[in-house]
Protein backbone atom coordinates (compact mmCIF):
# COMPACT_ATOMS: atom_id res chain seq x y z
CA UNK A 1 0.00 0.00 0.00
CA UNK A 2 0.92 4.08 -0.69
CA UNK A 3 -0.72 6.07 2.02
CA UNK A 4 -3.99 4.69 2.42
CA UNK A 5 -4.45 3.84 -1.33
CA UNK A 6 -4.02 0.39 -3.07
CA UNK A 7 -2.75 -0.08 -5.80
CA UNK A 8 -3.09 -2.54 -8.76
CA UNK A 9 -0.57 -2.86 -11.53
CA UNK A 10 -0.86 -5.44 -14.69
CA UNK A 11 1.96 -6.52 -16.29
CA UNK A 12 1.39 -8.07 -19.56
CA UNK A 13 3.58 -11.12 -20.32
CA UNK A 14 2.84 -14.18 -22.92
CA UNK A 15 2.81 -17.46 -21.74
CA UNK A 16 4.73 -19.33 -24.82
CA UNK A 17 7.53 -18.46 -26.22
CA UNK A 18 8.81 -20.40 -29.62
CA UNK A 19 12.89 -19.67 -28.79
CA UNK A 20 12.94 -20.38 -25.00
CA UNK A 21 9.95 -22.11 -23.81
CA UNK A 22 8.88 -21.05 -20.05
CA UNK A 23 11.31 -17.69 -20.06
CA UNK A 24 8.80 -15.94 -17.83
CA UNK A 25 9.21 -18.18 -14.90
CA UNK A 26 12.32 -19.27 -15.18
CA UNK A 27 15.16 -17.77 -12.46
CA UNK A 28 17.46 -14.93 -12.95
CA UNK A 29 19.26 -14.12 -10.01
CA UNK A 30 17.02 -15.48 -7.32
CA UNK A 31 13.73 -14.17 -9.33
CA UNK A 32 11.38 -15.52 -12.11
CA UNK A 33 12.19 -13.00 -14.83
CA UNK A 34 8.34 -11.73 -14.57
CA UNK A 35 8.50 -10.46 -11.16
CA UNK A 36 11.80 -8.13 -12.06
CA UNK A 37 9.61 -5.62 -13.14
CA UNK A 38 7.53 -5.48 -9.77
CA UNK A 39 10.72 -4.91 -7.56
Amino acid sequence: MIGNSRVLALIPARAGSKGLPGKNIRPLHGKPLLAWPIA
